[in-house]
């Protein structure tokens, strides 16, 4: 969708946004293994739940660095407004 909605965008606002959804995905993609791991097959073992897994990873550090990138944008896009 945001291909179609903005083709004219700069290059770098287009990374931006491929890199951001692609970080996203990934994310998304470790979150769900990991839940079919402890919920689907160590269904029943209790001592499951309490492996990480690549939680470490996908939760504070993947979202931290999007996170991150997302606020550098939007400040400079403010930046260049103002």
């Amino acid at each position: 969708l945001y291909y179609l909605a903005f083709p004219n965008d700069r290059a770098y606002i287009k990374c931006v946004a491929y890199g951001i959804y692609t970080l996203e995905f990934t994310q998304s993609i470790l979150i769900m293994e990991d839940g079919f791991r402890i919920f689907v097959t160590s269904f029943g073992d209790i001592e499951a739940i309490d492996q990480v897994g690549t939680t470490w990873f996908s939760v504070p550090i993947l979202t931290a660095i999007a996170t991150l990138i997302v606020q550098v944008f939007y400040a400079h896009r403010i930046s260049v407004l103002a």
